[in-house]
């Protein structure tokens, strides 16, 4: 952020990807998505998208301590609404059709 005064598109669209992938559920070609992690990080991202909010999601991973030992939305200045925006657009176009909006 300090070189360009923004943050990197990539990265943030790499963490919303991420986050994207503790969602579960199906790939676009069928393969189940089964997240692998600490117990603690799996429910909190599973409590956080029963919600349906992308706001919520973004905030709540984010601001979770138990990974980050600090809370990003108020450390990373413009992260959580980037963060959000790249949620929604996932969410409405799929990974594959989201990833193409970036390259």
């Amino acid at each position: 952020m300090e070189r360009k005064g923004e943050l990197p598109q990539g990265l943030v669209f790499g963490l919303a990807a991420i986050i994207t992938y503790y969602k579960g559920g199906v790939r676009e070609d069928g393969a189940p998505i089964q997240p692998q992690d600490d117990q603690k990080i799996i429910d909190k991202l599973t409590e956080l998208w029963a919600t349906g909010d992308t706001q919520k999601v973004a905030e709540g991973v984010l601001g979770f301590d138990y990974i980050w030992h600090e809370n990003l939305n108020e450390t990373v200045p413009g992260l959580t609404e980037l963060v959000k925006k790249d949620l929604d657009l996932i969410q409405e176009k799929g990974m594959l059709e989201a990833v193409k909006t970036i390259l």
